[in-house]
């Protein structure tokens, strides 16, 4: 289980670091690379994900994939400031794993 955990964590990483400003950032900012990331016990290297960065990123800095992969949005009522948005990409919706 922790080999398949780590290898789906370096992919992940590898990719949002790729294709997301905002985790690239703080991947920069904290020195940090996706090759950091050897293995599920690195999880604690990876920058948090705070409920501001989604607000600060309203509405779509967070997606990782382009817009015309985006199956389903979802946007919170936004009560303490601006609306949160998740965009579900086709990929994972066919897949089962969300």
């Amino acid at each position: 289980m922790k080999g398949i955990q780590s290898e789906r964590l370096k992919k992940i990483v590898s990719y949002v670091y790729k294709n997301c400003p905002l985790y690239k950032s703080k991947f920069d900012a904290m020195g940090a690379k996706p090759s950091d990331i050897k293995g599920i016990g690195d999880i604690h290297k990876l920058p948090f994900t705070v409920k501001d960065d989604m607000r600060d990123s309203y509405p779509f800095g967070l997606f990782s994939a382009p817009m015309g992969k985006i199956k389903e949005i979802h946007v919170s009522s936004g009560t303490t400031g601006n609306p949160t948005v998740v965009g579900t990409p086709r990929k994972i919706l066919n897949s089962g794993l969300r």
